[in-house]
């Protein structure tokens, strides 16, 4: 991400010589910034264990956190497809579509659905794999 937005920048690294090659600098940076958002939130899903702990251990709350993963889990799994993050990651559109009749506040709500299910998936995994060592 830091080689293609330098690549990119043309106002805040103005001081730097011109680096050829916007047009592989473009896809890239996308494509990267976007595997960039799943890992942190793996990331999260595997330390979320020692995150919530003391929540977890009380049974309302487990049940609670639960559901809430379980609806952020239909509805990040359903906006991640429906907004073509998959595509994003795999270089198969070259360019970033935003749509502008969308809030900021829909589409925040959306990316943290989409947060939240790929941290409760990868928080599910590592426990299932902590539980067969």
């Amino acid at each position: 991400v830091m080689v293609s937005s330098l690549v990119l920048s043309k106002h805040v690294f103005a001081w730097l010589p011109a680096f050829p090659g916007a047009s592989w600098a473009r896809p890239l940076h996308m494509a990267v910034s976007y595997w960039l958002f799943v890992l942190a939130f793996v990331h999260c899903g595997i330390h979320l264990r020692e995150f919530a702990g003391k929540a977890m251990r009380h049974p309302v709350w487990k049940w609670v956190g639960r559901a809430a993963f379980a609806a952020c889990l239909v509805v990040g799994a359903y906006w991640f497809v429906q907004m073509g993050i998959w595509s994003y990651m795999t270089l198969q559109v070259q360019f970033a579509f935003i749509d502008p009749t969308v809030p900021w506040w829909a589409k925040a709500g959306q990316f943290a659905a989409i947060a939240v299910a790929i941290a409760g998936v990868s928080h599910y995994c590592a426990s299932f794999v902590r539980k067969l060592a």
